[in-house]
């Protein structure tokens, strides 16, 4: 009888072993999925600054050959988002950084040999240009910040089971100058 007890003991403990070694391969894999995960968004978030970057600092800079200083800002859009003629379906209608705001779009990308989804939104701001704050009363300066963020769509199968959903913000810092100089 104490030997069958030894061996239920010991089938036990053998038991304890191998289901905490496989909730550690589990927690591993949620975050070698997670650490997928953000970087598939970084990726993704990337991509939208790029193309922040490639556009024009303002409507009023569209095709302009001088270059705007700080502070000048004679002809600035007062209205910040697409004008007339200029839509997201179509990035080539878009001209300048601030076309991005309003930017709410479904995007999949491949993670850990599945697709998650990720929503990517924009929103766009003057900003004070030596501290790159928000510009508290809205009027144009010769800063402006693309705020980018990047999150995990919850629910997606392969998605976010047993961890946190990703979440990704990439604040764009543009300045006139600096568009009319990577733009010529």
């Amino acid at each position: 009888m104490p030997q069958t007890l030894l061996v239920v003991a010991a089938a036990m403990v053998l038991a304890l072993f191998g289901l905490n070694r496989q909730r550690a391969i589990a927690a591993d894999e949620r975050a070698v999925v997670g650490r997928e995960a953000e970087a598939a968004a970084l990726a993704t978030g990337e991509r939208w600054a790029g193309i922040a970057r490639d556009l024009a600092f303002d409507e009023g800079d569209v095709g302009a050959l001088r270059m705007r200083l700080q502070g000048d800002v004679a002809g600035l859009s007062s209205q910040l988002g697409r004008e007339t003629g200029e839509s997201l379906a179509d990035l080539a209608t878009l001209d300048d950084v601030d076309d991005l705001a309003g930017l709410a779009v479904v995007e999949d990308a491949p993670v850990a040999g599945g697709v998650v989804a990720f929503t990517v939104t924009a929103t766009a701001a003057y900003a004070v240009p030596r501290t790159w704050a928000v510009s508290p009363s809205g009027a144009p300066t010769t800063a402006k910040v693309v705020r980018i963020v990047v999150r995990e769509v919850t629910g997606v199968p392969g998605g976010r089971t047993g961890r946190p959903a990703v979440e990704v913000t990439l604040p764009v810092r543009v300045s006139a100058a600096l568009q009319h100089v990577h733009n010529r």
